[in-house]
């Protein structure tokens, strides 16, 4: 997938890259105002470490995936915290997303996959009705799809729709759901018949999801959160070209190239929505050229995570908690405003 995700997966990463740095750092802004201004801050502690924790989970230009993940590591150390599942499973998406992070040799990124699944089916027994545990979930489920046999992968197929549906249950409003069942429907749409031929011999009922059902779920992201998310656009956009429809197509291309360019994500799908409009309608592409789409990825000045910054800075140290220090939650105002 990600960003699911990551799509996938994006997640994989996938839909981990759903929501914008500046969303969810101005979330974390918000709670650590509630939690600074509260006696619970001292009751509590744990709430206090989840807002230092998304912050730094949303911000990888300035924490690297694996300060975020020893964090947690050291957070959920204590007596007080094991049993936090709000903590727990944020330490198994840390884990998810250190062993994304590009060059992680395959046995610490195996090693990080199968605690973050354990971890998250724990969670899951604790706590049924979290919406974000079931999507990250998913999410780590198709990560180690990589270390499976062909058998176990159509497994796992199977077991992450089943998380992301749970999830969408839970939470109808989640449009990062709906992106990777999209995604899982895409996949699964574009297997070949030969491939199709040996799922079905394994399994009665081997996944069957069609274009239409990846459009459908593409189509409900959209719904939610309209022109949130250049990604989603591009996939509707490839979508509608696999249904044959390629005047949507060319629309929905068209759409993934008026949003910012925020992320590195997003330059990946500003340029791939690009070609693709130029292969589907070449006066829309002119009138995109004409309308700055180019210049717009030319110009374009994205944060680069931590891992791959190549000047040395090797990022930011743990921020402050809110009960002693609000310089960290300032900094992040900053960012947003």
């Amino acid at each position: 997938m990600a960003s699911m995700p990551s799509t996938a997966g994006s997640s994989g990463r996938a839909g981990r890259d759903w929501a914008s740095s500046a969303f969810v750092a101005g979330a974390a802004v918000a709670a650590a105002a509630v939690v600074a201004g509260s006696s619970e801050a001292h009751a509590f502690p744990g709430l206090a470490s989840i807002s230092v924790v998304d912050e730094m989970h949303s911000l990888p230009q300035l924490y690297s995936r694996q300060t975020v993940y020893d964090h947690l590591c050291e957070l959920t150390a204590t007596d007080y915290e094991m049993d936090d599942v709000m903590l727990q499973w944020r330490k198994a998406r840390a884990a998810y997303e250190l062993a994304m992070v590009a060059g992680t040799p395959a046995e610490k990124r195996q090693s990080l996959l199968r605690e973050a699944y354990r971890i998250m089916k724990r969670c899951i027994t604790l706590d049924r009705n979290n919406f974000e545990i079931h999507r990250w979930t998913g999410l780590i489920v198709v990560a180690l799809a990589e270390f499976q046999t062909a058998a176990e992968q159509v497994n796992a197929s199977f077991e992450a729709s089943d998380e992301w549906r749970q999830a969408i249950e839970i939470e109808p409003s989640d449009a990062e759901s709906q992106h990777l069942l999209g995604c899982w429907a895409y996949d699964q749409a574009a297997w070949s018949w030969w491939y199709r031929w040996y799922i079905s011999a394994v399994y009665a009922t081997p996944p069957d999801a069609t274009w239409a059902d990846a459009r459908d779920s593409f189509a409900a992201a959209e719904r939610i959160a309209p022109g949130a998310w250049k990604k989603n656009q591009l996939m509707l956009a490839r979508t509608y070209e696999k249904l044959g429809e390629s005047e949507r197509a060319a629309q929905w291309a068209a759409r993934a190239l008026h949003g910012a360019i925020a992320t590195p994500e997003d330059l990946k799908t500003h340029a791939a929505a690009l070609e693709l409009l130029k292969t589907l309608s070449p006066d829309r592409y002119q009138d995109a050229i004409d309308d700055g789409a180019q210049r717009a990825l030319d110009d374009a000045e994205v944060p680069v995570p931590v891992e791959q910054r190549t000047d040395g800075f090797r990022g930011d140290p743990v921020p402050a908690t809110v009960e002693g220090n609000t310089s960290a939650i300032s900094r992040v105002r900053k960012l947003i405003e």
